[in-house]
């Protein structure tokens, strides 16, 4: 087992709305096999020993419904949702700012993660958060597929 040598806590942002899947209801909030996506998504931060917190920057109007799913998935390493900004980099700031509520030591790491994306693995944060220790940051990325498209004449 690989030594933890500071805190790693995680800002997940969920202030999308949904308008590029074409839906009134923002992507995070769409189910995927029976249960929200973002709940999948914060499970795997969960049931990771490496995370001591979660903070949730969400959207005013779908603040309730959040607290409603951390609650009923029994995710009790989120620790606040707060309100997310207008743009992606106010809802990191957002959640970055009531960290320091909870946060010991200003040493500590801060993964930020998107709330529509539950596919990242275990494997790959214990990557991120080896190379941030390391390195003093770190960015998790997939490299880029091509995008094939067929079209008639």
């Amino acid at each position: 087992m690989r030594e933890i040598t500071m805190a790693n806590y995680v800002v997940v942002c969920s202030g999308g709305s949904g308008t590029r899947m074409h839906s009134n209801k923002a992507k995070q909030l769409m189910l995927l096999k029976g249960k929200p996506i973002i709940a999948w998504t914060l499970q795997i931060f969960q049931e990771m020993p490496e995370i001591n917190a979660i903070v949730i920057s969400a959207k005013k109007e779908t603040i309730e419904e959040t607290q409603e799913i951390v609650q009923k998935f029994h995710l009790n390493k989120v620790k606040l949702i707060v309100e997310a900004g207008l743009e992606r980099q106010d809802s990191v700031w957002n959640g970055i700012k009531a960290l320091e509520k909870i946060v010991p030591d200003e040493n500590d790491l801060v993964l930020v993660h998107n709330a529509a994306n539950p596919l990242v693995t275990k494997e790959e944060i214990v990557q991120g958060v080896d190379a941030a220790q390391e390195f003093g940051a770190s960015v998790l990325a997939t490299q880029v597929k091509d995008t094939i498209k067929k079209v008639n004449e």
